[in-house]
């Protein structure tokens, strides 16, 4: 997974580009510990192709970090096979 980041101000987008699975956690771990310094998270999943079961997990795991520093978290235009994921 490619990732870029862009602060304004108080919010920070992510845009998440290729296959997200585990293998990523490193790189989410970085981003969990900065989430504090913001007020909004946007991470957008327009063009991520492939979700698994690991990476959902990784995303509960940003929610409640989000949610115990009063950080908004927004995850928006899931498709295909990661949209399917969310559903389930």
């Amino acid at each position: 997974m490619e990732h870029n980041a862009i602060s304004s101000g108080d919010s920070l987008e992510l845009t998440l580009t290729g296959k997200f699975t585990f293998a990523d956690n490193k790189v989410f771990n970085a981003i969990m510990d900065e989430i504090a310094s913001y007020k909004k998270i946007i991470i957008d999943l327009a063009k991520v192709e492939f979700i698994d079961s690991a990476a959902l997990g990784i995303l509960l795991l940003v929610r409640d970090k989000c949610d115990k520093t009063s950080t908004n978290l927004l995850l928006k235009n899931p498709k295909g096979q990661v949209k399917q994921m969310f559903d389930i």
